[in-house]
């Protein structure tokens, strides 16, 4: 692709290239062909649908650059809240700027009402997001509007949200996201104790999971040696993450 201009294109969750030939745009993807390439089929489930005027469209150079700054922003500890407000701001149709945004201030507990009326409003065109429903649905928890809480959590798939959604379940007092907050807890012990860091998607797909889940469901459920067992090992990770 020599001498040809080349943009990003962001999709949910993904992202791949676009250029131009004979004056119309070509996409092309690397996930293709064993991760070597190939231009890019739109039926691919990859590909989700989704509104948002941001996505599937060939971005400049600034916008790019901006939404790798939100990326690394999103991974800093003590990073200035007004700097990733900034980029949003100059980035308004930027649906990852503004997801990281709308988190650091959850996060800050310095979500406001008009915030969250935003946020309730692009949801409508930004259907495949699954983090600004958990947003949601952690702001309405702590302001005590359970069933707004309830509601937001439950809009997403929990093979989507993985630990997040089975905390705030587990807050809201929801028994399935119970079972599976323990259970990952105590899958991360394991994992954490090998040495590894802990993979939602491994865990969420695995035949295992299904497996453990159904009984330890049932072990939660009928004996309370279940509950003190997963209660011993959530003082035991919080002690080791402690020691970190």
């Amino acid at each position: 692709m020599k001498n040809i201009d080349i943009s990003v294109v962001y999709a949910p969750v993904h992202a791949f290239l676009a250029y131009k030939e004979r004056g119309a745009y070509k996409y092309w993807d690397t996930v293709y062909s064993d991760q070597k390439g190939g231009l890019v089929d739109f039926s691919n489930q990859i590909y989700k649908k989704d509104f948002s005027p941001f996505y599937y469209r060939p971005q400049n150079e600034k916008t790019i650059i901006d939404t790798y700054k939100g990326f690394a922003f999103s991974k800093a500890k003590n990073q200035n809240i007004e700097d990733i407000i900034s980029l949003s701001k100059d980035n308004p149709e930027n649906v990852f700027l503004s997801t990281i945004k709308y988190t650091k201030l959850q996060d800050m507990s310095l979500l406001n009402k008009e915030d969250v009326t935003t946020i309730e409003n692009s949801i409508q065109l930004n259907l495949t997001n699954t983090l600004l429903p958990l947003v949601l649905s952690e702001y309405y928890l702590a302001n005590k509007e359970f069933d707004k809480a309830r509601d937001y959590l439950l809009s997403m798939n929990k093979s989507d949200c993985g630990e997040p959604c089975f905390e705030i379940g587990s807050k809201l007092g929801l028994p399935i996201y119970k079972v599976h907050n323990n259970l990952y807890k105590l899958y991360s012990y394991f994992v954490e104790k090998q040495g590894h860091e802990p993979d939602e998607d491994a865990y969420m797909t695995s035949f295992a999971f299904l497996c453990v889940s159904i009984f330890f469901f049932f072990l939660y459920i009928i004996t309370p040696a279940g509950v003190f067992a997963f209660m011993f090992i959530d003082k035991k990770i919080k002690n080791r993450r402690n020691k970190q």
